[in-house]
């Protein structure tokens, strides 16, 4: 196992790099300093250190927690290894600072909630992963850590390394801890690809038998796209109705006079670009319309309909015939979503397992 994690982490040097990017995003987007000041107070009590070697970085050991939860931020442990306010934030942050904009009052407080339960399920989940990385007595090459440290400076206009540091310092942190927190991530993804993603085999028979099963999923349906000239029966025209769809139907004999109509006489959608109201899957078509435009070719016009709300002009503005993806055209996003499906499905499991065999305790 060890060989082969060894020789995958060679392969795939720039794995993580984007998981690191959005990472490094966070880390430095969180400028309370309250949240700065809990995860010192938390620090000083998971007393973090690395064991550098020559070739491969040791993974840092966790002391158990010994203080109050309340006193440090804890809001769960996980095999007696503390999860802080912060370890959330730092996965959660960004898409909780977009929520006021979204939602306000109570709604909002559930909202944060939520996100904030589903981000400690997360947390939780890849600290029993990485305590496995541990267990296990797995080692990342020195140069690998370092390589991905590099990709995040060049992503971020970081020259080099003092310049990294110092821009570490005026966010209250450290070099030693930000290698830590890069260290942990790639141990974590890498050994999440070792345990649910390697084994899965997509052979092109499975593919094929899944499109000829499933080749309604990948047909495209009729689509008509309409435009709509509508005189309300209880309208500023309810006075003239017949009057008006008699004139209306003589002059849309000229189908290039549809627009003009829309525009002196319609009550209805989208006036200022001629009744327009897009395209629309046939057979979700109201059957009131539907007997009126079925056979009709794009360009042509119908009416008046008359039905109790209204009397509408219908113009077929263009059609869009039934189309089925080949299988050579679909062959690519159904392999992608099988692959999608069965990595939650080893990922899952393998979470379940760490789970099954871990205390887990929660505070929130």
């Amino acid at each position: 196992m060890l060989d082969r994690l060894q020789l995958h982490l060679k392969q795939k040097a720039k794995i993580g790099k984007y998981i690191f990017l959005y990472m490094f995003c966070v880390l430095f987007s969180l400028e309370s300093t309250a949240a700065l000041e809990l995860e010192k107070k938390a620090t000083k009590h998971l007393n973090i250190g690395s064991n550098n070697a020559n070739s491969a970085v040791s993974a840092p050991e966790t002391d158990k927690i010994k203080d109050e939860p309340e006193r440090i931020g804890v809001v769960a442990t996980v095999n007696g290894e503390p999860v802080t306010v912060m370890d959330i934030l730092e996965v959660c942050g960004l898409q909780e600072s977009r929520l006021p904009h979204m939602f306000k009052g109570a709604q909002l407080k559930e909202e944060v909630k939520k996100l904030r339960l589903k981000a400690l399920d997360e947390v939780i989940d890849r600290k029993l992963v990485y305590q496995e990385f541990k267990e296990k007595g797995y080692q990342l090459p020195k140069e690998f850590v370092e390589e991905n440290m590099d990709h995040l400076m060049q992503n971020f206009n970081v020259n080099n390394r003092q310049e990294l540091e110092k821009l570490l310092k005026a966010r209250g942190s450290t070099m030693a801890e930000f290698r830590e927190k890069v260290y942990e991530n790639v141990a974590v993804d890498l050994l999440i690809n070792e345990r649910s993603y390697m084994d899965i085999n997509i052979t092109p028979k499975y593919v094929y038998d899944y499109y000829v099963k499933h080749k309604g999923d990948f047909t495209s349906p009729k689509q008509i796209r309409l435009q709509v000239l509508k005189l309300k029966t209880d309208g500023i025209h309810k006075d003239e109705l017949n009057t008006i769809s008699t004139h209306l139907k003589n002059l849309l004999k000229n189908k290039n006079k549809f627009a003009d109509a829309v525009l002196l006489y319609s009550e209805g959608p989208n006036i200022e670009h001629a009744g327009d109201i897009g395209w629309i899957d046939m057979s979700k078509l109201r059957k009131d319309f539907l007997e009126y435009v079925k056979d009709l070719d794009s360009g042509d016009v119908t009416g008046p309909i008359k039905l109790k709300e209204a009397y509408y002009f219908l113009r077929v503005a263009d059609i869009k015939q039934e189309k089925v993806q080949s299988f050579k055209q679909a062959k690519k996003s159904i392999k992608d979503e099988m692959m999608r499906e069965r990595k939650e499905k080893g990922y899952k499991t393998y979470i379940e397992d760490l789970r099954s065999k871990a205390y887990i305790k929660e505070y929130l």
